[in-house]
């Protein structure tokens, strides 16, 4: 039924829409920072969201997103994708994998991501200080 074709996607990532698109594709992209959504971002939204309201998602510090896409067979649907490392669910949405995994990719990235915010608490903290004190104690 349409309830599952949601996690029927294809190993692609490739969410068909349940209901027939509400608009035919864009002719070309928007400017990504001060537009209004077309209608079929809005509906992909939707599509994601109802299914996210279905499982638990940790309160805190996770964006999704989703991109319209035509499949080869000329069906149109879109690829999810969430902001962050770990899948933020607890069973598995068809979410588009990850291209470049920093934290395995780059040694030491992940420590420089905890020094990093370390640092910025401590700027919250104690005011901002001048920015030569804190080029200089980066560079230590």
């Amino acid at each position: 039924g349409k309830e599952s074709m949601y996690f029927c996607a294809m190993p692609s990532g490739f969410i068909p829409f349940r209901d027939s698109p509400s608009a035919a594709p864009p002719e070309r992209f928007t400017f990504p920072f001060k537009y209004e959504a077309h209608p079929l971002v809005l509906q992909a939204s939707a599509q994601l969201q109802e299914e996210l309201g279905k499982v638990s998602i940790p309160s805190e510090g996770k964006m999704f997103g989703v991109l319209i896409v035509e499949n080869a067979s000329g069906e149109m649907g879109f690829l999810s994708a969430f902001s962050g490392r770990e899948n933020p669910v607890d069973i598995p949405l068809p979410f588009t994998p990850l291209i470049f995994d920093a934290f395995t990719e780059m040694e030491g990235f992940a420590d420089g991501v905890r020094e990093v915010t370390r640092r910025s608490e401590v700027i919250e903290e104690e005011g901002e200080g001048s920015l030569p004190e804190l080029i200089s104690e980066l560079k230590q």
